[in-house]
C-alpha cells in the first residue's frame, strides 16, 4: 500500500487549522497539527530573540520529520500535516532579515536537504490555501489572541505570501496544488465539504484502496 504526506500549506490564518482534522477524517488518515510540536516547547516559539528564532527553526524541522516518520513506519498509509518542511523554510526566509540571520541560511538550507534524505517512500502532496484578502487574515488573526500574534502585520502577511509564491513554484519534491480560499469561509459547512471533495479531486489518490 502506497504511502502519502498530505501537507496543508500557506500563509497564516488562511484556514490551515480548521481543515485539516475535517480533510483527514475523510480520508481516514493521520492528523498532524502544528500545535501537536509546538506543544513540545512552548516557551521558546513565542521568544522574539534572533537566537531562539533560529532554535525553534531547527527544532520545528526535526521533531516534523521524526513524527512523519515514526507515523508512517507504525503502518499509517496516510498523514495530514498543518505544515511542512517548505514552510519552516519559508519563514525562515522571511524572518533571517528582521533578525539578522543570513549568515545561518546555508546551514538551514543543509539541514532540510539532511531531513529530506531518508529511506522511507512516500508521496507528498502540498495543498497550497492560497488568499488573496490581507485585511481578512489580519482580522483572523486578531480574532485568536495568540501570544506571539502581534508580530503578524499586513505587512509580513503580503511578504509571507511573495515568499510562497516563489519557493512553491520552485519545489520540485512533490506535487503543488494551489487553492483559492479568497472567499471561503470555514463555518460554511457547505463550503468546507465542496473545498474537501476538490482537494481530494487534485490529490488523485484513489481512496477506495484506504476504505
Amino acid at each position: 500500500m502506497e504511502k502519502h504526506l498530505i501537507i496543508l500549506s500557506g500563509n497564516i490564518a488562511v484556514g490551515k487549522t480548521s481543515l485539516g482534522p475535517k480533510l483527514a477524517d475523510r480520508l481516514n488518515a493521520k492528523w498532524i497539527s502544528e500545535s501537536e510540536i509546538s506543544m513540545l516547547f512552548p516557551n521558546l516559539i513565542s521568544d522574539q530573540f534572533a537566537e531562539s528564532k533560529l532554535i525553534s527553526e531547527i527544532t520545528f524541522s526535526s521533531l516534523r520529520t521524526a513524527m512523519i516518520l515514526s507515523k508512517f513506519q507504525m503502518d499509517t498509509s496516510i498523514i495530514v500535516m498543518e505544515r511542512g518542511l517548505l514552510d519552516d523554510l519559508i519563514f525562515f526566509n522571511v524572518w533571517k532579515e528582521k533578525y539578522n540571520l543570513q549568515q545561518y541560511e546555508g546551514f538551514i538550507a543543509d539541514l532540510h536537504a539532511i531531513l529530506n534524505n531518508h529511506p522511507l517512500y512516500f508521496t507528498t502532496h502540498t495543498i497550497y490555501l492560497k488568499n488573496t484578502r490581507k485585511d481578512v487574515l489580519v482580522k483572523r488573526i486578531n480574532k485568536r489572541n495568540l501570544i506571539y500574534d502581534h508580530v503578524f502585520t499586513e505587512e509580513f502577511l503580503l511578504r509571507l505570501e511573495e515568499a510562497y509564491d516563489h519557493f512553491l513554484q520552485l519545489d520540485s519534491q512533490g506535487h503543488v496544488y494551489p487553492i483559492d480560499v479568497s472567499e471561503f469561509d470555514i463555518h460554511d459547512t457547505i463550503q468546507v465539504g465542496t473545498l474537501i471533495e476538490s482537494v481530494i479531486k487534485n490529490l488523485k489518490i484513489s481512496l477506495n484502496e484506504y476504505q
